[in-house]
């Protein structure tokens, strides 16, 4: 009906005609609409498409081409050598636009860098279709990412990659063109990324003038629940220094010496990736980058999650599984263990597992651990295991017990009587 609603309006306007009747009879009910355009509207409209053109030539003459979305990366160090891991950090512009979606194809130079890791630790992607994952052979990083409610902003937080400097020279991550961002304007409208390559010089080993290191937090490619962080780093009375300690990339230290001590402490941190730079200098000479060391702290368990029991014929032949997964937001899952009656296992994906049938309990823990060691426990219930059969089960036990011990009373009877005279 609308298709021929829409030619009866258009006959209305163009012609002579005021007044016009639709009847639809193939209806359930008595369908009459009537359609009243008069040669006064007819004026009106016309003049109201007169003023709609001169305000669409006006804002085509005034109006600015809208950007692309802008797909940049943070880096804590200026200066990378050999033998160094180091954390980029990937953000997104939307270009005041709102986003839901974003696909990410990266290609990295394998001479000289090696991934050591791709998370989205702290992003603000809640759904994944393709974990942020990557191939040393290939040197590809890959991901797509969903946002339910959209974002909108010029620091949007997508993942975090690590990397290792392999070999001296030119070291570059690029962009695929097939990349992109969808807006979240109910269509899912694909909207182009534009990138700046990333390219930095890979030095030889030992070009840092200045060790620095951390004992409460020795590693940096590891994460630590401890939230108090020291550093400490040589000193020289002939140079001055000045620092800086943030989870911000973009702060670096400042042109003012700063006091020092023979331990630097930073009490009571969030969870994050905190990044030590220091600078040098001596005399009036210019500043100078001397060193940088990376901190990680997460003291927050995952997520809380509830697993699954169940039992498919096309899973592991239709015997009982559980599976479980849960997300922790700064450091990411590790691995899980289950506990599983008396028997316990440890898997490190998400993956169903195989489970045996319970004879004492009739319950399944599993724990999920962050790459700290947080651990967050859940409890289900075994799916079919009823009150009867827990019960009918330690009945059987006590059986054995009590005829163990009564086989055991009859037999020192049966040697008292043979050795009596």
């Amino acid at each position: 009906p609308k298709l021929f609603l829409n030619q009866l309006y258009d006959y209305l306007r163009n012609s002579e005609y005021e007044l016009g009747y639709f009847l639809n009879f193939a209806s359930p009910r008595l369908f009459i609409k009537r359609i009243i355009f008069t040669n006064d509207r007819k004026f009106l409209k016309n003049l109201l498409v007169f003023i709609c053109v001169i305000f669409v030539s006006f804002s085509v003459w005034v109006a600015r081409p809208v950007q692309a979305s802008t797909l940049y990366a943070g880096a804590a160090r200026e200066t990378v050598q050999v033998g160094d891991t180091f954390v980029v950090e990937w953000f997104l512009d939307s270009q005041n636009q709102e986003i839901n979606t974003v696909h990410l194809k990266l290609s990295f130079t394998t001479d000289t860098l090696e991934a050591l890791e791709a998370t989205p630790g702290g992003s603000a992607f809640v759904l994944w279709a393709q974990y942020p994952e990557f191939s040393n052979s290939t040197g590809v990083l890959a991901l797509t990412g969903g946002a339910p409610g959209g974002l909108r902003g010029d620091n949007i937080p997508i993942f975090r990659t690590t990397f290792r400097a392999k070999t001296a020279g030119r070291a570059s991550v690029t962009m695929d063109e097939s990349s992109q961002v969808l807006l979240s304007d109910g269509q899912g409208t694909a909207d182009a990324l534009s990138f700046r390559v990333l390219d930095f010089a890979v030095s030889p080993e030992g070009s840092w003038p200045i060790e620095i290191t951390s004992p409460t937090h020795p590693d940096q490619g590891l994460w630590y629940r401890e939230r108090r962080v020291a550093i400490k780093f040589f000193t020289s009375e002939k140079e001055e220094y000045s620092y800086s300690f943030s989870s911000n990339l973009e702060i670096f230290p400042d042109d003012i010496p700063d006091p020092l001590s023979q331990e630097l402490v930073f009490e009571n941190l969030p969870d994050g990736v905190y990044y030590f730079r220091l600078n040098s200098r001596v005399g009036n000479s210019n500043w100078q980058e001397s060193g940088g060391f990376r901190v990680q702290v997460d003291a927050t368990p995952p997520e809380s999650f509830q697993p699954v029991v169940g039992n498919q014929a096309s899973v592991f032949g239709g015997q009982p599984f559980v599976s479980a997964s849960t997300v922790d937001k700064t450091s990411g899952i590790s691995y899980y263990k289950f506990k599983s009656g008396l028997v316990r296992g440890t898997f490190v994906t998400a993956e169903p597992q195989k489970i045996s049938r319970l004879f004492f309990g009739n319950t399944i823990e599993v724990q999920a651990f962050d790459r700290a060691g947080n651990a967050q426990t859940a409890i289900v219930a075994y799916p079919g295991l009823f009150r009867w059969q827990f019960v009918l089960a330690v009945a059987a036990v006590v059986v054995v017990i009590i005829a163990a011990i009564v086989r055991r009373k009859f037999k020192k009877t049966k040697q008292g009587e043979e050795s009596a005279p």
